[in-house]
Order: C-alpha cells, then sequence, then structure tokens
C-alpha cells in the first residue's frame, strides 16, 4: 500500500511539473467539436497543415478503412473522454444526460493536455468533446470554437456502414451531439470564438480556416486544403426526411454558418445573434 501511494505522489508531481510548464509556455487552444462522421478529421489534418500544434497526434495518428489518412486526435484525450462517459452512465453512442469527471480524471485530463501547445497554437479533436467540454473549458483558457456539421442522414449512413447503427439511433445520435454543441457556444459565446464548417460544403471552407488561422496568428495556407481533401472521403448523401426536431437543429447550423459566411466568420457574437433570432 506504501509503495502504491509513493507512486501515486509521484506520478501526480510529475504531471503537475509539465502542467505547470504548459500553462507557461502554450498558444491559443483551438476545440474541434462536432458529430462523429461530420469532417473533424479531415478539419483537423488542415489545421495541421496550417501549423497548428496536435500534440501526440500530429501525424495523424492510427489509420483504418473510415479515415485513411487518420483520425488526427490524441488518444489521451480520447481515453479521458471515454471514461468520462462511462463514469457518467454512458458512452459515445448512449450519451448520458450529464458529466462529471473524478479527481484521477480530472489529473488524466490535464495529463493529456501537456502533450500541446509549446509557444504556438495546438488544435484538439475528439467528437466526445461535444458532450464533454464543459469540463475541460476551465482547463482552456484563450479557446476557439470550430464547429464541424454535415447533413444528419450523411452521418448515419456512414454510421450504419461504420457501426452498424440504425438511421433512427443514428440520427438521434446526430442531434444529441450538435444541441449540445450549439448550446455550449450559446452559453460561452462572449468569451469564445467560435468557427462554424459545413462538411456538405467543403469547397467553402476557406472562409472558416482563413478565420480561425487569423484569430490564432497562424499564417494561412491556402494550398493546404487541396493537399488535404479527397473525394474519397465523404461517400454519402444528404436525401431523405428526418423528424421535426433534428432538422432545426439542421437549420440552426445552417443558419449560423450562412450568417458566418456573410461576415467572412467575423463578429462572432453578432453573427450568433443573427442566428438566435
Amino acid at each position: 500500500m506504501l509503495r502504491d501511494a509513493l507512486k501515486t505522489t509521484i506520478r501526480t508531481t510529475r504531471i503537475s511539473v509539465r502542467w505547470a510548464i504548459h500553462k507557461l509556455r502554450r498558444g491559443d487552444c483551438v476545440v474541434v467539436l462536432g458529430m462523429h462522421r461530420s469532417g473533424t478529421s479531415f478539419l483537423t489534418s488542415v489545421l495541421a497543415g496550417q501549423g497548428f500544434d496536435l500534440g501526440t497526434a500530429r501525424d495523424g495518428g492510427s489509420l483504418s478503412k473510415w479515415n485513411a489518412h487518420g483520425h488526427f486526435e490524441s488518444w489521451k484525450c480520447v481515453s479521458v473522454n471515454n471514461r468520462i462517459l462511462h463514469d457518467s452512465g454512458g458512452s459515445w453512442d448512449y450519451p448520458p444526460t450529464g458529466v462529471h469527471a473524478t479527481f484521477a480524471t480530472r489529473l488524466r485530463m490535464r495529463e493529456a493536455l501537456a502533450d500541446f501547445g509549446g509557444d504556438r497554437p495546438f488544435a484538439i479533436k475528439d467528437p466526445r468533446f461535444s458532450l464533454t467540454c464543459r469540463l475541460w473549458e476551465s482547463l482552456l483558457p484563450s479557446t476557439h470554437f470550430i464547429v464541424c456539421f454535415r447533413h444528419p442522414i450523411a452521418v448515419a449512413e456512414s454510421l450504419k456502414r461504420r457501426n452498424g447503427l440504425s438511421r433512427e439511433k443514428a440520427v438521434s445520435l446526430w442531434n444529441t451531439y450538435n444541441r449540445s454543441v450549439l448550446e455550449l457556444c450559446d452559453e460561452h459565446r462572449s468569451p469564445r470564438s467560435v468557427v462554424y464548417f459545413n462538411y456538405d460544403e467543403i469547397d467553402k471552407a476557406e472562409v472558416a480556416i482563413q478565420a480561425i488561422c487569423n484569430r490564432c496568428g497562424v499564417p494561412f495556407r491556402a494550398s493546404v486544403l487541396g493537399e488535404r481533401y479527397s473525394d474519397a472521403l465523404r461517400h454519402h448523401g444528404d436525401s431523405d426526411v428526418v423528424p421535426e426536431e433534428v432538422e432545426n437543429t439542421y437549420q440552426e447550423l445552417l443558419h449560423r454558418w450562412w450568417a458566418a459566411r456573410d461576415v467572412g466568420q467575423g463578429n462572432t457574437r453578432a453573427v450568433e445573434s443573427q442566428a438566435l433570432e
């Protein structure tokens, strides 16, 4: 027991030291939010090409038939988010009604974030942040949100292929994730910078990418979009009818995206006020 206590003390001290160094050196943080299969991996790969630090995910991370170029997410962040959802009585595909984190989990959150930043802006991505981000916020000052979204049917078809989920289940999940994201943006729109990215209109992505680069002081490279994008990354259309509450969520996302494009993703507070009218 004494040995275990000593190990815990040493680990806690090591993490605390790394966290203190991280806080002194870190630049702005971009949190990529959005439902699974909504272009978050593509968007984060573009941020990497622009010069944002991705920590241990800088090379794309694990590859799969579903993400041939990589997921571009920290395995530590994914592990912590899974733990948060599990301890809160849920999982990525059965979201809990609320989330909480134990002391041990909060320690692991700091350990995960200590891998990022250096003295330049960094980006963190995991679709589960759409459900857990409120618990991370106090650790993420100078934070910008990029909200990635895609038509719910396109996401449902992709999840059916990847995970075997029914369309009804996948569309319901889509709504839960995106309502959580919209509520997060509404709650914190004053101190937060929010950019919207519509994966179904990827040819218009330059506006969102350039906006986030400008806000973080990162030189924008238009050529990166062409280097990163492949038609093979998008497999499904956006046909068929969805439940009214889901359609309302999708229309709200579209409204905010359209409004932000009209002002070049510039005045986020004004954009979100327009979207809520």
